[in-house]
């Protein structure tokens, strides 16, 4: 599986690890329990698992691409 997935937060850096969500409605669950919901970049990342617990957000993903998701009302 290569994607997308969802992060929040730094911008990513090709060729790094991140944690990710699964798809962007687990993220968007996420940010509405912290509150954080139109406060923080989120990007759409594709790339390689590496680890997989089975949760909504949690994915380790080898990141080979990423694009900055704009103008989401979440």
């Amino acid at each position: 599986m290569s994607g997308p997935f969802y992060r929040f937060g730094e911008e990513p850096v090709v060729g790094s690890t991140y944690h990710a969500f699964r798809d962007f409605d687990a993220l968007q669950g996420f940010l509405d329990l912290t509150g954080e919901e139109n406060k923080v970049p989120i990007y759409e990342i594709e790339g390689l698992i590496v680890e997989d617990d089975g949760f909504p957000d949690g994915l380790q993903v080898l990141v080979s691409k990423f694009g900055k998701v704009e103008e989401v009302n979440y």
